[in-house]
């Protein structure tokens, strides 16, 4: 049997595991990108983004079967591993949430799962039922 501060310790200790579980799981539901920062010039490397634009320059690597492309001025990297759940076209309206990094002297956001593209409008949507 558990003396009274073995039972205030279990307790305590089942509280935080339950209190953490919770936070996990309200966290998931909503989505990382919740808490990703608008992106600027001014983004340090390691920052966890959002960037809203129309995709340009759509690519594969020649080696690696990664997705290159442009939002605007700035190059997103997406890794072959999420690069085959990608359904963004040229000229689609999307928004991205990825890690800020820098790749051969050049800025990038690195897209690190599927739910990091979130397709807005599609080139071909003429906005008509």
């Amino acid at each position: 049997m558990l003396d009274p501060r073995e039972r205030t310790a279990a307790l305590l200790l089942a509280g935080t595991v339950a209190a953490l579980l919770l936070i996990h799981l309200s966290v998931q539901a909503v989505g990382p990108e919740s808490f990703a920062a608008p992106y600027t010039v001014s983004s340090a490397e390691g920052d966890y983004v959002t960037l809203t634009g129309t995709v340009g320059g759509l690519r594969t690597t020649t080696t690696g079967g990664h997705l290159l492309f442009t939002l605007g001025e700035t190059e997103i990297f997406v890794p072959e591993s999420v690069a085959s759940a990608v359904t963004a076209a040229e000229g689609d309206m999307i928004e991205v949430a990825g890690t800020v990094q820098t790749y051969r002297g050049t800025r990038e956001i690195v897209i690190s799962s599927p739910s990091g593209i979130r397709i807005l409008r599609r080139a071909d949507d003429s906005g008509f039922p």
